[in-house]
């Protein structure tokens, strides 16, 4: 009789492979965009090879598109178009998928602990990614509203609904100035972009549907710590963004840090106290940190220090990258960014060196390279920076659609978003509550 299984062949459309006592396990902690995409370089640099085992552990079983979370949140795109499901993505020959999170790692003994109980590993890939900075601002955990997950993003979308549909019951000019003020807190990509699409959704959208006289009572500010918005991004688009954002309405507060978030306001390092009951908090991130034995090496923020290959110290066979992992580049002294697409490259790095190290070679440096910038500012509104050139306008609002487009993870999503996309481009933004 036949062993299927043993021959790694294709059984009822499902692919299988021998799984042996001795075959080599690597984990993947982390299903973002360090994780995932680890996962699916891995895929195809082993595929087929005999005796390796790809296991993934994720706390949602989903993939989600982080930098369409804004779009998620003013109805520009719906919930489903961001998401892939993991076992429908990764799901293939050598791997398994846990759904769980990570507690403790034992670097001796080549152990996970997780909620769903240990899971050995021989090679381990860490890309736990990050939370939501309140930078210890009394409130603002507890009042504020992030934007890091889907269900962020719908809680936003629903509160901005309720806020409109309250506003529009109340005779007080006072009350209903304060349910219709909105403050966003961060002046980096994720506020401007935020800033951006609520101008849209509230003035263009809900102006339609609630009247000019409501309407007349929004205010959108944004506030930013700093002396510039978007202080690492060129210089170029530092200033379109602020002309476009101030053409849309939205007031920037540049230079003033939040010292208090409360229930109904804001209140600010110079005493001003601004009336509100809606703050975006997206002034910035901080690692998702796990406990490990013997201590892993730590930077200040407490990201896992690195080598050039992305490994732990001491720990050939651990690997850290995404935004919990501190990489420098060789000759510099900034460590890489927290962007996806520093994630992305790092996770081909990592795949390889894994791959690599299965056959006996040695694990090779990586080297980081900004492939450029891309910003949106409403819909048919964008900035782009690609190797040098600077793009603007419907052109670079496109080129961002179509290179985000191009990291989904499966064709049948990338086909799915494409199709919705250019539905979007003639329907008004969806308005429901989920």
């Amino acid at each position: 009789m036949i062993d299927w299984r043993a021959r790694g062949l294709f059984v009822s459309g499902i692919c299988m492979l021998n799984k042996s006592d001795d075959s080599k396990r690597i984990v993947v902690a982390g299903g973002g965009f360090g994780g995932a995409y680890t996962w699916h370089y891995l895929h195809k640099y082993l595929h087929g090879e005999d005796g390796v085992k790809l296991d993934l552990i994720n706390q949602k079983n989903y993939f989600v598109f982080t930098p369409l979370l804004h779009e998620v949140a003013t109805g520009s795109v719906a919930a489903p178009i961001v998401t892939e499901p993991l076992r429908q993505v990764l799901g293939c020959c050598m791997n398994d998928f846990y759904l769980a999170e990570v507690d403790r790692v034992d670097l001796r003994a080549g152990e996970v602990y997780t909620t769903q109980g240990k899971i050995d590993y021989d090679y381990l890939v860490l890309a736990l990614g990050s939370t939501t900075n309140y930078f210890q601002v009394p409130g603002a955990e507890s009042y504020a509203l992030a934007l890091k997950t889907l269900a962020d993003a719908i809680d936003i979308k629903n509160h901005f609904i309720g806020q409109f549909e309250a506003a529009s019951k109340v005779k007080d000019r006072q009350f209903r100035r304060k349910l219709l003020r909105f403050v966003v807190v961060g002046g980096g990509p994720t506020g401007v972009e935020m800033a951006a699409e609520m101008s849209d959704f509230f003035f263009n959208t809900f102006g339609k549907l609630y009247g000019r006289e409501l309407i007349k009572e929004v205010e959108v500010i944004l506030i930013e710590a700093g002396k510039e918005l978007l202080p690492r991004m060129p210089k170029s688009f530092r200033s379109q963004a602020v002309g476009r954002l101030r053409q849309r309405g939205v007031k920037i507060r540049l230079n003033e840090r939040v010292k208090e978030v409360k229930e109904k306001s804001v209140r600010l390092g110079s005493g001003e106290e601004i009336d509100t009951a809606t703050v975006i908090w997206v002034a910035g991130t901080k690692p998702r940190q796990i406990t490990t034995w013997p201590e892993a090496e730590t930077d200040d923020q407490g990201r896992l220090i690195v080598n050039e290959a992305m490994q732990l110290k001491d720990w050939s066979n651990v690997y850290a990258l995404g935004d919990m992992a501190r990489f420098v580049n060789h000759g510099q002294e900034k460590p890489a960014p927290a962007l996806a697409q520093v994630a992305t490259s790092q996770a081909k790095g990592v795949a390889g060196n894994i791959a690599a190290q299965l056959k006996g070679r040695p694990a090779r440096s990586f080297e980081y390279q900004h492939a450029g910038d891309l910003l949106s500012l409403g819909r048919w509104m964008a900035l782009a920076e690609i190797k040098g050139m600077f793009f603007t306008g419907k052109f670079a609002w496109w080129l961002w659609r179509t290179v985000y487009l191009m990291k989904l993870l499966s064709w049948r999503k990338k086909f799915k978003v494409a199709i919705d996309w250019t539905f979007d481009l003639f329907v008004p933004r969806d308005v429901s509550q989920v």
